[in-house]
């Protein structure tokens, strides 16, 4: 298990990560769930203990990734539909966009979603949380945890 997060505001351009300013990862997953360099999510490896001999197949490892926080618009913007979603090496992940049209400008709304994510085995993916709102939001108590599973 691992988790990023980050209580403070931040304001998240369009087409730009969340920055997480906290990370903590479990021991037993030290290798598998890694920081990424720029503090913007997760680095999933597919590292899996079981090794098929003589077997061409493709295995994959499964993780659970859920993300909660809450989002507006920032002073100086317009209060229409804003999203923000689970990316997997920089593509929102469709199950994982978060919507909200909030009344007003700084009215915080509560987003959240939760998916499996396949990384195949010996691969590695970056997952993130990316605004795919055409104008800046605001963006707090974000929290982003990650769950290996097993070998699927």
């Amino acid at each position: 298990m691992a988790q990023v997060s980050n209580g403070a505001s931040q304001i998240i351009a369009p087409n730009r990560n969340a920055v997480f300013t906290n990370t903590f990862i479990a021991p037993q997953e030290f290798g598998a769930i890694l920081p990424t360099a720029n503090q913007d999510g997760l680095y999933l490896r597919g590292i899996s203990p079981r090794r098929i001999i003589g077997c061409i197949q493709d295995f994959f490892v499964q993780y659970y990734a859920s993300f909660s926080g809450n989002i507006a618009v920032p002073t100086g913007g317009t209060a229409e539909e804003i999203s923000i979603a689970i990316t997997v090496n920089g593509e929102p992940i469709p199950t994982g966009i978060m919507i909200t049209t909030p009344a007003a400008v700084e009215e915080l709304d509560s987003v959240s979603t939760q998916i499996f994510v396949p990384i195949p085995r010996g691969c590695c993916q970056n997952i993130g949380i990316e605004n795919l709102s055409t104008q800046d939001i605001e963006l707090q108590n974000a929290n982003l945890t990650v769950f290996k599973g097993g070998q699927i």
